[in-house]
């Protein structure tokens, strides 16, 4: 049993840096967070600045990047775009507070580099790139496998026919919720 100790301490450390990671990302303590910046020195405020500046980019990205792969994903990029749109409202929430204490302490100007902007928006086109060729693969698998049913079910017409109803009703709600996402 003491040899399963140190499993058990490291996976009790990690899932406690899991939860505090998606709590950060997610939740917004204001008054927890105002404390917690006034306790950071002016290197450290300056370094937290630059984080939530690059997770903004990489959030914003993640919105676009689910809303252009809808089509792909039949829909099922939506919901990382909503999550990525609620991180990219916290961390705008906490620049805003960051800021204000930054200029509140007199520090001058706040500069933001090119690579807290430029690295966050590559791995966001890339990430359009991958995710559109996942949803391709997907559209593939999906035919494929409606081939199957289709080669299965051909014996029995009206069995079919109630396929290829449920199938295009399917495919035009998804198609309707991806339109009505990236127009919105």
């Amino acid at each position: 049993m003491d040899s399963y100790s140190p499993i058990s301490t490291w996976i009790s450390r990690l899932s406690t840096r899991i939860t505090n990671v998606l709590r950060d990302l997610f939740l917004l303590d204001t008054m927890k967070y105002e404390k917690d910046i006034k306790k950071l020195t002016d290197a450290d405020l300056g370094a937290e600045l630059r984080k939530k500046t690059r997770l903004m980019t990489a959030t914003a990205s993640g919105v676009v990047s689910g809303a252009v792969s809808a089509f792909y994903t039949y829909g099922l990029s939506i919901l990382s775009s909503a999550a990525s749109g609620w991180m990219l409202y916290v961390a705008i929430k906490k620049l805003v507070l960051l800021k204000a204490e930054w200029d509140s302490r007199k520090l001058g100007a706040f500069r933001i580099r090119k690579r807290d902007i430029i690295g966050p928006l590559v791995v966001g086109i890339a990430t359009i790139f991958v995710g559109a060729k996942m949803g391709m693969a997907l559209n593939g698998l999906l035919l494929l496998g409606a081939e199957l049913v289709i080669e299965r079910l051909d014996s029995n017409p009206e069995i079919m026919a109630t396929a290829v109803d449920m199938w295009r009703r399917i495919t035009s709600v998804v198609g309707r919720v991806a339109m009505c996402a990236i127009h919105s």
